[in-house]
C-alpha cells in the first residue's frame, strides 16, 4: 500500500532474504545453535530490513519519476540514503554490540539475540546498497518510460 503497484512492493520485499542469509551467517561464524532468543533477532531484523528497502525503493521509484533516467535514479539513491541506512545500521549494531560479546550471567539469553541483530544488520546493509538496487534495475530496465538519456 506504500508504493501503490505491487511491483514496488515486491522490488521492496525481494529484501527479505537478507535478512535470513545475514542472520545465518552471523550465528554461524559465531558458533551459536538457533533458538527463541535468536529467532527474537530475526524479527527485529526483518523490521529493520523492511524499512531500509522502503526508504531506498522509494526514494528510486522518486528519481526515477523525476529525471526519467534510471542509472541516475539508482545512482542518486543510493548517494542519498547511504547516511540515513548507515546510521540506522550502525546505531542497532555499536548499541547491542556489548551484549553480543558478553560472557557474564546470562549471556546466554541476551547473546543469540545481539549476534543475530549485529552480524546480520551489517550483512544486510551490504545486501540492501548492492543488491536491491540491481533487483530495481532489473524490474524497471524494459519500462520504455525510462530510458537513459
Amino acid at each position: 500500500m506504500n508504493f501503490g503497484t505491487v511491483k514496488d512492493t515486491l522490488i521492496a520485499a525481494s529484501a527479505f532474504p537478507y535478512a535470513f542469509i545475514g542472520g545465518f551467517i552471523s550465528l554461524w561464524i559465531s558458533g551459536i545453535p538457533f533458538g527463541i532468543s535468536a529467532g527474537i533477532g530475526f524479527v527485529i531484523l526483518f523490521g529493520i530490513i523492511a524499512t531500509n528497502s522502503i526508504l531506498l525503493t522509494s526514494t528510486m521509484k522518486m528519481l526515477l519519476q523525476q529525471s526519467r533516467n534510471l542509472e541516475y535514479a539508482i545512482n542518486e539513491a543510493v548517494r542519498i540514503r547511504l547516511r540515513a541506512l548507515l546510521m540506522i545500521t550502525l546505531m542497532g549494531s555499536v548499541g547491542l554490540l556489548p551484549a553480543a560479546i558478553s560472557t557474564g550471567m546470562g549471556s546466554e539469553i541476551q547473546k543469540p539475540l545481539a549476534i543475530m541483530i549485529v552480524g546480520g544488520i551489517l550483512i544486510c546493509m551490504i545486501l540492501s546498497f548492492t543488491v536491491l538496487p540491481q533487483v530495481f534495475y532489473f524490474v524497471y530496465r524494459a519500462d520504455k518510460r525510462f530510458r537513459n538519456c
